[in-house]
């Protein structure tokens, strides 16, 4: 975790908790549509609907 970090009025220091977003996953934050497909998939997994697709292994890259 990070922390932006400053002196108030009194003269405390102060931590304020930052969280940070890497660029690559911005987009789904940036775009209001995809984070609640994503949010609405999340709901349908977590009550169990949820449908088999068979195996994706044969798209796996070994590295």
């Amino acid at each position: 975790m990070t922390y932006d970090v400053y002196v108030n009025r009194l003269g405390q220091i102060v931590l304020d908790p930052q969280k940070s977003i890497p660029a690559y996953e911005a987009w789904v934050w940036e775009n209001p549509d995809t984070l609640a497909a994503i949010r609405k998939g999340l709901a349908e997994s977590r009550v169990g609907k949820v449908r088999y697709l068979g195996s994706f292994a044969k798209h796996a890259k070994e590295t």
